[in-house]
């Protein structure tokens, strides 16, 4: 199998991580599930069917093997329907202010991924 890296993105100016961890979706409509593809310190991709449109509001709710939840408020950039070019519904999302205690989970969580080791945590 391929190994899969990190890349970073010019426009984005942090490294996107590759990963696969199905989250809770808040949204105006209810809770779903999505699946992340990649995450970095200011956005995602979201795989979501149906996926809503570009300036949506949602929360990702990631849950940690602590027991707690990562709670992260996102803005939808762009959204694709599963006849793009990716062959995958989703969202690109841009996150909201972070406070400081979500900042440094966040932070916790992608220097896990950048170590190859469980996302969630220990």
């Amino acid at each position: 199998m391929k190994e899969r890296r990190q890349r970073t993105d010019r426009r984005r100016g942090h490294a996107r991580h590759p990963l696969s961890l199905t989250v809770g979706v808040h949204t105006h409509a209810g809770r779903v599930f999505g699946t992340l593809y990649d995450l970095s310190r200011t956005g995602a991709f979201l795989a979501l069917d149906p996926p809503p449109g570009a300036g949506a509001r949602l929360v990702l709710a990631i849950h940690l093997r602590d027991g707690s939840e990562l709670r992260l408020n996102a803005q939808v950039v762009h959204s694709m329907s599963d006849h793009s070019p990716r062959l995958v519904s989703g969202v690109g999302l841009v996150f909201g202010p972070l406070d400081p205690a979500s900042a440094e989970r966040l932070d916790a969580l992608l220097e896990r991924l950048r170590r190859r080791e469980d996302p969630r945590g220990p």
